[in-house]
């Protein structure tokens, strides 16, 4: 509260500032789930999958991209796209919609085990603290299969604390099996991670705590003998349907992309990859960890409390794996986010900021920089894009959007002012203020020049909808886009695309509609019955195509930054 308000007004503002923050998080949640499209490649390749699942009358088990096999992920999350597709619809935001309770369900269980094992208080401002960060906010908000891991992980996880609780006060069995199904969803999700990291982090906090005798239960032969079985009946199901898929799985997506030897390998990082990436996946919280860490250490909670020991160690195995790891991507690491936000919340947040200790009044005002400066970098990243310092790739968002942004930062300067700033609803609200302006950056309010920057290609797909005819053909040239399909709601032929799918391509080289050479596809146009042609493309590849033997008609028929759409001519 502010110096001189009365305690009463200060409970009230508080809450006033807790409703109002609640309501930019659902409205920050809602615009990047909900309204804006999908990514060329990552989100269209995950939905683009679970469509072709329902256009093929309900085939669940055949995995394939574009018409082609395609082994790089379980179907799990598939499953879960096509389910909620084939209720609300085949659409972006329907595709989207498990990501609500991929965030719905960790805050939930982050929720539960900070309640139990460190009260109300500290679970409510870890659950706002989880549900305002980066990592969740956006990174969550992204269709891909790192956000479902982060439940399965967290439950395999806490409900492995739960039954090797040091206390003893929970039954052991049905929390073993709870941590086995959770690891089953996981594994059928992302891979083997799902079960080798959360018993890495089990072993080393009994090891950590001199519990480990303890590892060993009788209870742990069911859990185990039910995990394998159902594991193993689930892979030889989906081996059936996708001859060669567990080789591939497992050696290749784990096995050679650890160590790098992957024949498509990239996204290879230095082991430090994660450092820096870490501060912006829990900003606005992360300069509240040197508060943090000071709270854990002035409570010696690394030796008086096992909850936090187990945190600790959840997050530092999930650190050095990935950061051992040949590939490296920022969504790698979401699993950290649980435990990182709740040491945060409870050591960093939650104790009020002292009038009486220097120190710590200097350590809030480093944590409270970053929520301040929210709706800053969000007037930046408008102010940028808006004068072309973005370079070619972003459009200009319109003037019109900097009233929403503009709001953000009046709100920034008015918690400032009012010195909302130090207590923990109006840093909230400030940095829940900027993520609802990011927000409706990225919505189709900004025009697609500026989402066109962000691989958001929704109007261009939906023009060429509106140009190719169902009884036409398009010819995709070269780009691998799955997210074209997915709009068109139909496979196009591939011209000389191959990449991620250049495995599925050698497993059926027969396959129609797809073609490697000028020559192979001049002939299809000749002998097809179809005759009416589209090509997409990107503008660079033009000429070469041409050299190469391609004819396109003279005008553009839509297009959108990088790609454009051709009449494509036969010889």
């Amino acid at each position: 509260m502010t110096s001189g308000e009365h305690p009463e007004a200060a409970a009230v503002s508080g809450r006033r500032l807790w409703r109002t923050a609640w309501l930019l998080v659902a409205l920050a949640a809602g615009l990047l789930l909900f309204a804006r499209g999908l990514t060329r490649t990552d989100e269209g390749r995950n939905a683009e999958i679970a469509r072709e699942m329902l256009a093929r009358g309900g085939d669940f088990w055949t995995l394939r991209l574009m018409g082609v096999r395609y082994y790089e992920k379980p179907p799990l999350t598939y499953w879960m796209i096509a389910a909620s597709m084939k209720t609300f619809g085949v659409s972006d935001a329907a595709a989207r919609l498990p990501l609500l309770f991929s965030m719905a369900a960790t805050m939930a269980l982050c929720f539960r085990w900070a309640r139990r094992e460190w009260g109300a208080d500290a679970a409510r401002l870890g659950r706002a603290a989880f549900l305002s960060c980066t990592g969740v906010v956006a990174g969550m908000s992204l269709l891909l299969t790192d956000p479902p891991l982060v439940v399965f992980f967290s439950a395999s996880c806490f409900c492995l604390f739960e039954a090797y609780r040091p206390d003893g006060t929970g039954r052991r069995w049905p929390w073993l099996l709870a941590a086995a199904a959770a690891a089953w969803g996981g594994v059928l999700t992302k891979g083997f991670v799902a079960i080798v990291l959360p018993g890495a982090i089990l072993f080393l906090w009994l090891l950590w705590e001199r519990r480990l005798r303890d590892l060993w239960r009788w209870s742990l032969v069911p859990a185990g003998l039910l995990f394998v079985a159902a594991l193993g009946a689930m892979l030889w199901q989906i081996e059936q349907h996708n001859p060669g898929f567990n080789a591939r799985f497992i050696i290749e997506e784990h096995v050679q992309r650890f160590l790098g030897t992957r024949a498509i390998q990239g996204r290879a990082e230095a082991a430090w990859f994660f450092i820096p990436v870490l501060p912006g996946l829990l900003c606005p919280w992360a300069f509240f960890a040197p508060r943090a860490i000071r709270g854990i250490r002035a409570n010696r909670d690394l030796k008086n409390d096992s909850f936090s020991r187990f945190l600790v160690v959840w997050a530092g195995v999930v650190f050095v794996f990935f950061s051992a790891s040949r590939g490296k991507l920022m969504s790698y690491v979401l699993p950290m986010l649980p435990p990182l936000v709740l040491l945060i919340a409870r050591r960093g947040l939650l104790p009020a900021r002292s009038a009486d200790d220097p120190v710590d009044r200097r350590l809030w005002a480093i944590g409270s920089f970053l929520p301040l400066f929210c709706p800053l970098g969000v007037a930046l990243f408008w102010a940028l894009a808006r004068f072309g310092l973005l370079g070619s790739r972003f459009g200009a968002p319109p003037g019109i959007l900097f009233a929403p942004v503009a709001a953000a930062l009046g709100a920034g300067v008015w918690v400032w002012f009012r010195g909302y700033w130090k207590s923990i609803p109006g840093l909230f609200l400030a940095a829940a203020a900027g993520f609802a302006a990011f927000g409706l950056l990225t919505s189709p309010l900004s025009g697609p020049g500026l989402l066109e920057g962000l691989d958001d290609n929704r109007s261009f797909y939906r023009e060429v909808a509106h140009q190719v005819r169902p009884q036409a053909e398009i010819v995709l040239c070269m780009k691998h886009i799955p997210a074209l399909g997915f709009y068109l709601e139909r496979v196009p032929w591939l011209y000389r695309v191959d990449n991620e799918l250049v495995d599925g391509m050698e497993m059926e080289p027969d396959l129609p509609g797809i073609f490697r050479t000028a020559t192979e596809l001049n002939s299809a146009l000749k002998s097809s019955p179809i005759r009416n042609y589209y090509a997409v493309l990107m503008k660079k590849h033009r000429a070469g195509l041409e050299k190469e033997g391609l004819r396109f008609g003279p005008d553009a028929l839509a297009e959108d930054g990088e790609l454009i759409l051709l009449k494509l001519m036969a010889p």
